[in-house]
């Protein structure tokens, strides 16, 4: 899953390790796999302010890529944040280039709110920060 994850979000300041050693009830991971290996997972939380659930994280396997399993992870964390954990929304956010997950967050029932400009600094290590 890791490995998954930084091949996913090489420069994301999200990391992984969170939801898989989290005990607390306003996390929750929801992994695929064939048994052998990864296939993609979903990382969901609980927001205060705006009080909703949230999809922190989202990454298949790009040699699975287009067959189900992202909106089957989707719906599973929407279903756990919604009717087990009884929040009134689900949110998410996705960069504007990802023109892929957007249409599959939209085949899910999710509804674009608004786009924006994103603001980036590269912080001279060639990484973004």
């Amino acid at each position: 899953m890791r490995a998954l994850h930084q091949l996913a979000f090489p420069d994301s300041p999200h990391v992984i390790d969170a939801f898989m050693e989290t005990t607390d009830d306003e996390r929750c991971l929801f992994v695929c796999s064939d048994g052998a290996r990864c296939l993609g997972y979903i990382a969901a939380s609980i927001n205060d302010s705006p009080r909703e659930g949230y999809i922190d994280l989202l990454a298949v396997a790009a040699t699975v890529r287009n067959q189900g399993y992202g909106q089957r992870l989707l719906l599973t964390a929407a279903h756990w944040l919604i009717v087990e954990r009884g929040m009134p929304q689900v949110g998410l956010t996705v960069r504007d280039m990802r023109a892929d997950a957007r249409r599959l967050y939209q085949r899910s029932g999710f509804q674009l709110l608004y786009a924006g400009v994103g603001y980036s600094r590269d912080n001279g290590s060639g990484r973004r920060g």
